[in-house]
């Protein structure tokens, strides 16, 4: 497990990162299939249905 907020190291250390955001969990995705742009959007609540991995 790594916890972080630097979505460039994030991308590179992680296979799969989740997103949590107000304690509830937004998205749980593939680094190799999100961008950080997609990333910024969990992170400011909003959900990805059909991401979970």
């Amino acid at each position: 497990m790594f916890i972080g907020e630097d979505l460039d190291v994030l991308l590179r250390l992680c296979d799969r990162i989740m997103v949590l955001c107000d304690g509830e969990i937004t998205g749980i995705v593939k680094a190799s299939e999100v961008t950080k742009e997609d990333l910024g959007l969990m992170m400011a609540g909003q959900k990805r249905s059909g991401e979970v991995v």
